[in-house]
């Protein structure tokens, strides 16, 4: 039977629903049967859809959130030339947009229904939200060039559907991280073709 990931984050918010007063957690969801899921977290470019940082995992007490520093240094790292990052509501919160200023770049991280004005230190989040309450259709367009770079999660799905076959915890993340090295050349290979001047300008950029 098809195991969905989507599937199971969506009773797991339900289950964190029905339990309002357990301590919110961004920790992954557990899959029942032999089969579990290889869990990642990684940067793509909007333009490029070449995946620039992964991080990946296989355990469940690990979140998301706790993977983002992580992704957030090495991208910035390879990619300097990088102005915008963008997520969705998990990523929005205080802490995260301080490590996404700390590099001096924007940032549209989907606002949370219960979302404050309050600063708590981080003055960016204020202005993050006034910007988006001033001119939300703008904001909102800006936001979703998120949509391109989720496209990468399904475009794998579709070149290499097998499911992990390696069972020690290493090999999984050998495995996983093969997959991602075998986007990233069949992506470059096709920009070369298409679109040559995007490969080019990324490398002057760099410095290569």
């Amino acid at each position: 039977m098809k195991v969905n990931y989507e599937s199971k984050r969506s009773q797991q918010r339900i289950e964190k629903e029905r339990n309002k007063d357990r301590k919110e957690s961004d920790a992954f969801p557990h899959a029942k049967g032999k089969h579990d899921f290889q869990y990642s977290s990684f940067s793509v470019g909007v333009h490029t859809k070449i995946i620039s940082r992964f991080s990946t995992t296989y355990d469940h007490s690990t979140g998301e959130l706790s993977l983002f520093p992580d992704v957030m240094e090495r991208t910035a790292d390879l990619c300097p030339q990088i102005e915008v990052m963008r997520g969705d509501a998990l990523y929005s919160n205080r802490k995260t947009c301080s490590i996404v200023d700390a590099y001096g770049i924007e940032q549209y991280f989907l606002r949370k229904t219960n979302a404050t004005f309050h600063a708590r230190g981080v003055a960016l989040w204020k202005r993050m939200l006034y910007d988006f309450m001033g001119s939300p259709w703008t904001w909102l367009e800006g936001f979703h060039m998120r949509s391109i770079s989720e496209s990468v999660n399904s475009k794998m799905k579709r070149k290499m559907p097998t499911k992990i076959r390696k069972k020690l915890p290493q090999m999984k993340k050998t495995e996983e991280s093969l997959k991602i090295n075998m986007h990233n050349l069949r992506q470059y290979s096709y920009l070369r073709h298409t679109n040559s001047d995007i490969i080019k300008n990324y490398g002057e950029q760099a410095g290569e």
